[in-house]
């Protein structure tokens, strides 16, 4: 996790303050980046950025979209306590405990409703854990609907064809790596937080190599260093052995895979036409191996 210090160092205080900027004028934003760069990060701060302020035009929710009833009572418990906006059919405020009791049919009528006699506009933050489940899927479309929600949603992954579809229409927010100049500053700031010791001659050689494994990913790099602290030191040897070597070999092994699917193919297709029995085998035996070495590459990330 990323926290204030190490955010001003890296810049990330500048892309909350962008996001906030965007989602202030209620435009919906999907958050995307690598893994680990900072994204919830972003995410969480512009959140606090709406909540904390002295006056804001909207109303903030935040939910976890874990694809059960949780993920309406999360709605539904903000909008009860903080803004009073779920009522019953009488239309008499509801709490959040009578909220929980309701089904989850029920919970989607009453916050669609609370949503429409809302007297400002609400702006829900999503997290996804693994993807967006398609029955909140369904039910954000449907908020969208009122013309009174905006949406700011943290992606995990985008392949599945109907998340991308939800998040088309969507701007995207892209959270990038950090220069090598602020990641210096970042390392040094971590280093010296932290219960690690480096020998002070390796400590340049083991920094280069570090931050070139990492490349402008904040949140990995804090991951290594808090891993080496339980050891309570960081060898270059280690670093030599571990880093480097597995950085050359994702792409060593990233261009031989490339290599051996296009003789593949070339093989296959183009040398020998439809070929035999035999040559079909021979193709077979190539692209299991290419399959082979796509999988030491992802290892080696």
């Amino acid at each position: 996790m990323i926290n204030d210090k190490y955010s001003a160092l890296s810049g990330r205080d500048e892309d909350v303050k962008k996001l906030r900027r965007i989602a202030a004028k209620f435009i919906n934003v999907v958050i995307s980046g690598i893994e680990k760069v900072g994204k919830s990060f972003v995410a969480r701060r512009t959140r606090e950025a709406f909540v904390n302020a002295k006056s804001c035009d909207s109303k903030i929710v935040s939910v976890k979209a874990q694809g059960n009833k949780r993920d309406y009572e999360q709605i539904a418990c903000v909008m009860s306590v903080k803004y009073k906006d779920i009522r019953d059919d009488l239309g008499n405020v509801q709490s959040f405990s009578e909220c929980s009791k309701a089904s989850i049919p029920v919970l989607e009528r009453r916050i669609l409703a609370g949503v429409k006699n809302s007297d400002k506009p609400y702006i829900i933050f999503i997290e996804e854990l693994k993807k967006l489940p398609e029955a909140m899927r369904i039910f954000l479309s449907a908020l969208l609907k009122t013309g009174k929600v905006s949406i700011v949603a943290e992606a995990k992954e985008l392949k599945d064809s109907k998340t991308r579809s939800f998040y088309q229409g969507f701007d995207k927010f892209v959270v990038s790596p950090v220069s090598d100049s602020k990641m210096s500053s970042v390392y040094d700031e971590i280093v010296k937080d932290s219960s690690v010791k480096i020998d002070e001659k390796d400590y340049s050689e083991i920094k280069q190599k570090i931050l070139s494994e990492v490349r402008g990913n904040v949140g990995r790099l804090k991951e290594i260093i808090d891993r080496s602290g339980r050891e309570r030191s960081l060898k270059r040897e280690d670093i030599l052995e571990k880093f480097v070597n597995a950085f050359r070999n994702e792409y060593s092994v990233g261009f031989s895979v490339m290599f051996v699917v296009v003789f593949f193919m070339a093989y296959r297709f183009f040398l020998r036409g439809l070929g035999t029995v035999t040559d079909m085998v021979c193709g077979g035996v190539i692209f299991a191996f290419a399959i082979l070495l796509y999988r030491l590459s992802s290892k080696f990330k």
